[in-house]
């Protein structure tokens, strides 16, 4: 968890749009089955490691919203590092996705389709 967090935490474009609170425009709240919490925790998590000067900064709260959607991370137990980067980048994504409303779906008429052969 610490290593993804480390490398996320030193993608440029990604912390810049932390820092400068660009994401709070473009939190998900409807669509998103975590309401934008999972983003909150981690830009949380990421402004305090970036202002912390140096200082030890928990995770806690990060883990805390990720046990709450993936029961697999829950506890303390070794987990795969990929399986959580994938968990956590799909999350942040979905976090801050701008689809606020999903689109009608589009019908397909198999009978006219066979009828234009």
């Amino acid at each position: 968890m610490n290593s993804i967090i480390q490398c996320l935490s030193n993608t440029r474009f990604l912390t810049e749009y932390i820092l400068y609170e660009d994401y709070e425009k473009d939190l998900n709240t409807t669509l998103s089955k975590m309401k934008g919490a999972l983003f909150r925790s981690y830009a949380n998590l990421i402004k305090t490691m970036w202002k912390s000067n140096g200082s030890v900064v928990s995770p806690f709260e990060l883990k805390s919203q990720i046990a709450k959607y993936a029961h697999k991370f829950q506890g303390y137990a070794q987990e795969d590092a990929e399986e959580f980067f994938i968990f956590l980048l799909n999350g942040l994504s979905e976090d801050v996705n701008l689809v606020k409303r999903k689109p009608t779906p589009i019908k397909f008429d198999e009978k006219a389709w066979d009828r234009m052969r």
